[in-house]
């Protein structure tokens, strides 16, 4: 498991929503200049927040892009999934691809890698944009 800039980018995105006042509309070109996220990244990773339902996009001349939650709502977890699909650290960790389990049951590595998966998920599941944002403000 590898932390891509598709991840940055959309952690970096999600944080720009949750710094302005709520409701805010912000715009791919915005975003992609405040950033300094190359367009084409910044509109596939809307496309996937917006799929995941962590923002939504509003027509017209003045549209853009909105959060759809509470930043209190959303965590680094949420938008990893988002834009990455679950967290799986090693195939061994999936159900029925450790090499061991035919025959013996999981291995010790499996074991392992499930304890540090657990772990990592907890550890992304517990930092909250919201709080996040509140940091910046005490810097």
């Amino acid at each position: 498991m590898k932390l891509n800039l598709e991840n940055d980018y959309g952690f970096r995105i999600i944080y720009a929503f949750c710094k302005n006042p709520k409701g805010e509309i912000l715009t791919a070109l915005q975003l992609s200049q405040e950033l300094l996220i190359p367009e084409r990244f910044t509109y596939r990773i809307l496309r996937k927040l917006m799929a995941a339902d962590l923002i939504e996009s509003i027509r017209g001349p003045k549209g853009g892009y909105v959060l759809c939650k509470d930043p209190k709502d959303i965590s680094l977890y949420d938008v990893y999934t988002a834009i990455s699909g679950d967290l799986v650290i090693n195939a061994c960790v999936n159900e029925g691809l450790c090499d061991a389990g035919s025959k013996m049951g999981h291995c010790a590595v499996h074991n392992s890698l499930t304890g540090i998966q657990n772990t990592l998920l907890d550890e992304f599941k517990s930092v909250i944009f919201s709080d996040l944002v509140k940091e910046e403000k005490n810097i």
